[in-house]
């Protein structure tokens, strides 16, 4: 009998599979569209009379079976209300929703009846999967009028619970087979079942999809740390909030839970928003963190959320703490339950580090008795949002962890006993990996090794301030030489300073504080405090008195020639590269030797003597030929461009700056990227294309600025400043040079102090203030004679003879200007063109002064 079937939808589908029809080749006999077979079926679209009578004819129904049809027709179950007891209800929503307005409204979207069948929520703790889920739940309510129904699954540890708790909720019989009597109970109710904290169950989904089938006027809105990968389920992973304001002096999401939760009036105070932003930004975006802050400050408690790897890790974690709802520790320990227990134990040493790690770094802090299957561990973490994976570096998977997951794994971790065996492996493991990126630097290979590094440098500083609150001085400096090569590439002489101080400061062995010192030394001179790396430089030289020390000491007085020069004192220089070159011919090393020769041609160069410069320059460059690196024979495409550019020819300037440039960028080397866009610059200003040269500069200057290196700043500035002029724009052109003087000056760098000075000269030359221009140009002359700057000195004579023209004191120019001529001549320095068209001028008046009669 027809009417035995449960409804027509099941009929129909038994029907057409027994007559050998497909929903497509029935559609197509009834001339109807497949899916209103499909939704016929699947008890989503309420039969009619002119369907049934379609359906009769494709079937080839016999008059008794088109009445039993017609009446089954008439039993498809309408939609029948459901009233949800009080107890089942969504909970109310203590915390506004703050920074999910788009993603809400995304979401009801992806909700909307009748295809948003099964949508999970899915991301780590502390997310507000539960929070989004029940504004999601009063939305339906209120804008669909559909019943909502809420089971929290923190209690219910097995399907048949959730089953025995659906029932209970709809006031069915709690008898054995709970499943069946819910599919007819649901299959003509419409319903929005909630599931929150349904991780646990991802094994069982199975049973939740026959649910879901039988009842077609259901739908799912599950909140999991997993999703379930069913069929049809769409799967939504909540991202923390936002720790960046979208406007200047403006709350982020983040930070306007904080004070919401703080209970603070709004709006806030304007001088207390930059606080506010950066507390929320140490939760990283995790309203249970942020909800942790302000339950800290309620109970007067020091609030522990700090940026990764401070010695902060080290306080008591404050798990127990919360606003509102569970603990931290209570939520965490329900995620740790689902864990078989090896993966616990591999989960609480992912929080030894403290950025991003491989499954190799996992292997490396964990003990043998607890190595197994690492990489699937790993996997099961993500799966279960306590852990995440990011970008990987060179096709390895990297993870990382939320700071307040992690908080809750250490404490774990520390409780077992197990803490600090796995830090000392674990700066050990960072020492093998920061010495293997340092030989690929060494050799030129900076990549995957510039990125490890980079990744790794919240754990390269536990590693080191472990083994300095170990006093383990040995495995300190090992990881303090490991890292100098990175630090110096990179222009992190700030870092590396102060690690450094800190060792020299420490470290009870002398031959250890001097190899710091050496290194010390260096960063100075990178920062500029040339004073103080010369006085660290004579302090080194008068320890090192052993004989074996021959090396350490030839290249110290190579080092402090290079810081005599950049102080204005010539001679001083002059002596000490001598040094360094007898000592090194002594110990015939021809490596080191090259070093003192490049920085001896850098100082002919820099003073202006461009022929001997070059020579210079060409003997090291076949010296280099031999056994140089890659970058050391690109340095002297550097050089050679800033000589082509003085001797005139600015096409083999660019193409030496072009080549260099572009070795450097290959090689990962900013620095040297910087100075060769500045002379680039330098290039495109001599060709007179201001814009190009104006590009380039700004590009430098962004670089030396980020990696915090003032002389090329200084330089950069100085650049900016003789462009301005060239534009016409004196008073930007006076800006520039006055921030270029104050820094040299504060740096002692006389050779900046002097370009710096000629450049105000320039500026009060075009603006026709003839007094002020002398003064500068006469200053200008007077420090170029004292520091030997051929350069300095011919723009300084020029611009006094230009003075003494405008003065009519004809023949004092003509003097000062036959002094400058030759200088020219003698030190092959070719005037730019627009200097050439002032020389012009200035000839001219001459000539026209000296045909005069009399």
């Amino acid at each position: 009998m027809m009417t035995t079937f449960l409804s027509f939808g099941r009929w129909l589908k038994r029907e057409r599979q027994a007559r050998g029809f497909t929903q497509q080749l029935l559609a197509n006999e009834m001339g109807y569209a497949v899916s209103t077979i499909r939704k016929l079926e699947q008890g989503e679209r309420r039969p009619t009379q002119p369907l049934v009578t379609a359906l009769a004819a494709a079937l080839t129904l016999t008059p008794d079976e088109l009445l039993g049809l017609l009446h089954l027709a008439e039993l498809a179950p309408p939609a029948v209300p459901l009233a949800i007891p009080a107890a089942f209800r969504p909970p109310s929503l203590l915390t506004p929703l703050i920074g999910r307005d788009h993603l809400l409204a995304n979401l009801l979207h992806q909700l909307a009846p009748p295809t948003g069948r099964w949508l999970t929520l899915t991301g780590p703790p502390g997310v507000g999967k539960t929070h989004l889920a029940t504004a999601l739940a009063h939305r339906i309510e209120r804008d669909h009028h559909l019943p909502v129904l809420w089971l929290s699954l923190a209690t219910l540890t097995t399907i048949d619970d959730v089953l025995f708790a659906l029932a209970t909720a709809l006031a069915l019989p709690t008898r054995h087979q709970l499943l069946p009597v819910l599919m007819e109970t649901l299959y003509a109710r419409d319903l929005y079942l909630v599931l929150d904290n349904c991780e646990h169950l991802v094994p069982q989904a199975h049973v939740l999809m026959d649910l879901l089938i039988h009842a077609p006027r259901l739908h799912f809105l599950i909140t999991s740390r997993r999703a379930f990968a069913a069929v049809g389920e769409q799967s939504v992973v909540i991202p923390p909030l936002a720790t960046l304001p979208t406007q200047p002096a403006t709350l982020s999401d983040a930070a306007l839970l904080l004070v919401q939760c703080l209970r603070i009036p709004l709006p806030p105070p304007p001088e207390r928003i930059a606080e506010y932003n950066d507390i929320a930004t140490t939760s990283e975006g995790l309203p249970l963190a942020l909800e942790l802050l302000a339950a800290q400050r309620a109970v007067g408690t020091q609030p522990c959320m700090h940026a990764r790897g401070t010695p902060s890790l080290r306080q008591p974690l404050p798990l127990s703490l919360t606003r509102s709802g569970p603990t931290v520790a209570a939520i965490l320990d329900r995620s740790m339950s689902l864990l078989p227990d090896a993966t616990q134990v591999l989960w609480w040493h992912c929080a030894i580090f403290r950025g991003p790690f491989a499954a190799q770094a996992l292997q490396g802090v964990v003990d043998s008795a607890n190595q197994h299957d690492v990489a699937e561990a790993l996997v099961r973490l993500v799966e279960h949002s306590l852990i995440k994976a990011v970008d990987p570096i060179d096709d390895v998977p990297w993870y990382t962890q939320l700071e307040l997951v992690r908080w809750y794994a250490l404490a774990h971790l520390e409780n077992q006993g197990l803490r600090a065996s796995s830090e000392q492996r674990h700066a050990r493991y960072l020492l093998t990996v920061i010495t293997a990126c340092d030989q690929a630097l060494q050799a030129g290979e900076s990549q995957p090794a510039l990125a490890i590094m980079a990744a790794n440098q919240a754990d390269r500083e536990a590693a080191t301030e472990w083994a300095f609150q170990s006093q383990d001085w040995p495995m300190a400096l090992a990881l303090l030489n490991g890292q100098w090569r990175y630090w110096d590439q990179q222009g992190l002489w700030r870092t590396a300073k102060r690690w450094l101080t800190r060792f020299v400061a420490a470290a009870p062995n002398q031959a250890d504080q001097r190899v710091a010192l050496d290194l010390l030394l260096k960063c100075c001179v990178r920062q500029g405090d040339l004073a103080e790396a010369e006085r660290l430089g004579l302090t080194l030289i008068q320890q090192l008195t052993d004989p074996t020390d021959g090396a350490r000491v030839a290249k110290l007085w190579n080092n402090l020639g290079v810081i005599a020069n950049r102080l204005g004192n010539l001679e001083e220089a002059t002596r000490r590269y001598e040094r360094a070159r007898a000592r090194y011919q002594s110990m015939d090393d021809h490596a080191h030797l090259c070093d003192v020769m490049e920085n001896q041609a850098v100082q002919l160069l820099e003073r202006g003597l461009v022929t001997q410069a070059h020579q210079a320059l060409l003997t090291l460059q076949d010296a280099r030929a031999m056994d140089g690196s890659a970058e050391e024979r690109a340095r002297i495409l550097f050089y050679l461009g800033n000589i082509a550019l003085l001797e005139g020819h600015p096409q083999a300037a660019q193409q030496h700056f072009t080549e260099c440039l572009a070795q450097m960028e290959a090689q990962s080397l900013p620095y040297w990227v910087a100075l060769n866009q500045e002379g680039l610059a330098r290039v495109a200003l001599w060709q007179d294309d201001l814009l190009a040269a104006l590009a380039w500069v700004e590009g430098s200057l962004a670089t030396v600025t980020q990696l915090g290196e003032p002389v090329w700043m200084m330089q950069c500035q100085l650049l900016l400043g003789d462009i301005a002029l060239r534009q016409g724009k004196p008073a930007e052109a006076s800006r520039w040079a006055a921030q270029a003087l104050q820094r040299t000056e504060e740096l002692h760098l006389v050779l900046g102090t002097l370009a710096a000075v000629i450049l105000h000269g320039r500026i009060a030359q075009t603006q026709h203030l003839v007094t002020e221009a002398l003064q500068w140009f006469t200053d200008g002359t007077t420090l170029a004679r004292q520091v030997g700057d051929n350069m300095g000195l011919i723009h300084g004579l020029e611009g006094q003879a230009w003075g003494a023209l405008q003065l009519t004191e004809l023949e004092h120019a003509s003097r000062l200007w036959r002094e400058a001529a030759t200088l020219r001549g003698m030190t092959g320095l070719v005037p730019t063109p627009h200097e050439q068209r002032l020389h012009d001028v200035m000839q001219q008046a001459l000539q026209e002064h000296h045909a005069r009669p009399g």
